[in-house]
């Protein structure tokens, strides 16, 4: 193993389940509680749960997708805010579309199909777009330097790609009856 891959790899973190995500959240909210002042918590049980499950419950993945949604509100709008499941998606998933527009159409379709898979090797892909492994290559070397795909894992010489956090952003359905009447 190379010392650079020992510094720069992924280390994987085991899941954790939902009664140990709120634990970790509450403590972090205790943690920043100033004395004599009541917590407002800044998303919902059922936001908190939505984004557990989309990060299989990386506490990493999740830390940083609740993070973003609650610092990307204008802070005016609102005092106290509680953001819900709904709320959230709409946050991060604008949020990953945003970053799409410096994306070349194949860089897309190849993006497209990591999310969908979870992890898949570079021959894969090739195979299934109907590309050179050449420039699957590149597309894959691309999409990791703008940190939307990583290299989950090596076996040999085959590398599996998954996506990077905010790139399962992406595949965030927003549900029109999922919708509450009431906006930040």
């Amino acid at each position: 193993m190379k010392v650079k891959n020992i510094i720069s790899d992924n280390i994987p973190v085991l899941p954790f389940g939902m009664s140990e995500i709120k634990k970790i959240i509450n403590k972090r909210f205790e943690a920043y509680r100033i004395s004599g002042m009541a917590i407002t918590k800044p998303c919902s049980e059922d936001a908190i749960e939505y984004v557990t499950k989309l990060h299989d419950g990386n506490i990493r993945d999740i830390l940083i997708a609740l993070s973003h949604a609650v610092t990307s509100i204008e802070r005016g709008i609102k005092k106290d805010i509680e953001l819900d499941r709904w709320q959230i998606k709409k946050i991060l998933k604008q949020s990953a579309e945003e970053r799409l527009t410096n994306l070349s159409k194949r860089e897309r379709e190849v993006l497209s199909l990591i999310i969908r898979e979870k992890e898949i090797t570079n021959s894969k892909i090739a195979k299934t777009l109907q590309l050179q492994k050449t420039n699957t290559s590149s597309y894959l070397r691309d999409l990791r330097e703008k940190q939307f795909i990583a290299i989950s894992k090596t076996n040999g010489n085959q590398k599996f790609y998954s996506p990077y956090n905010r790139a399962k952003w992406l595949a965030i359905q927003l549900e029109a009856e999922e919708r509450k009447l009431t906006e930040f």
